[in-house]
């Protein structure tokens, strides 16, 4: 609704982010990955965890690791599945012994529009199974993330013991797919900055 009231050529599509620069001025720019650059009274960085704008708002250190954010000490086991083979992604909290694990779902679409039922259930994971891929970002050691660990089930199924979360687990690992993500959080020490502000995982990650 929005964006059909705008006046023709006000969006545009596929351009990437490169650069921002003069942010402390009231006419901050930005450059685009095709090199052109472009002026704007207000700069709304809303590009996501990996946010070009965020380095030209916050005051904390430039490195990569900090303004990425920093690992929260837990993993997220997801699991997608076709809705039409279950009724509902399950909900839930348990506890075990010091540890808290929650389990949390949703519908989504895929990219051909198919429903989903996407199910995460978070749990703590020491960093030292966590390491850096070639590409700079982290990811769960090799030896720790296998295709579907033969503990996993078992474990959901004793925290977890109402017949949703059992079906829906079962289910995953049958018929749609199962996989294990480390989380990462990061705040932002300022959101405004001059004419530019941050907004969404820009300026509050949480992968």
């Amino acid at each position: 609704y929005l964006y059909e009231g705008l006046p023709e050529g006000s969006v545009v599509f596929n351009a990437p982010v490169k650069d921002v620069s003069d942010e402390t001025t009231d006419k901050p720019q930005i450059v685009l990955e095709d090199g052109s650059a472009h002026r704007f009274d207000f700069v709304v960085g809303a590009d996501g965890g990996k946010s070009v704008v965020r380095q030209a708002v916050i005051t904390q250190s430039a490195n990569k690791e900090s303004s990425i954010g920093a690992y929260s000490g837990y993993v997220v086991w997801r699991g997608l599945v076709k809705a039409t083979e279950v009724d509902h992604a399950p909900q839930g909290i348990a506890r075990y012994g010091p540890y808290t694990y929650v389990t949390l779902g949703f519908p989504c679409r895929d990219e051909n529009g198919q429903i989903l039922w996407n199910c995460g259930v978070y749990m703590p994971l020491s960093i030292v199974h966590v390491s850096k891929s070639s590409s700079g970002n982290r990811q769960v050691s090799t030896d720790t993330k296998r295709s579907v660990p033969d503990w996993l089930l078992p474990l959901l199924t004793h925290l977890f013991p109402d017949r949703e979360n059992v079906e829906f687990w079962t289910t995953c690992m049958e018929k749609g797919k199962v996989s294990q993500h480390p989380v990462f959080e990061f705040a932002a020490d300022r959101v405004v900055h001059n004419h530019m502000l941050l907004v969404g995982d820009a300026a509050h990650l949480i992968t």
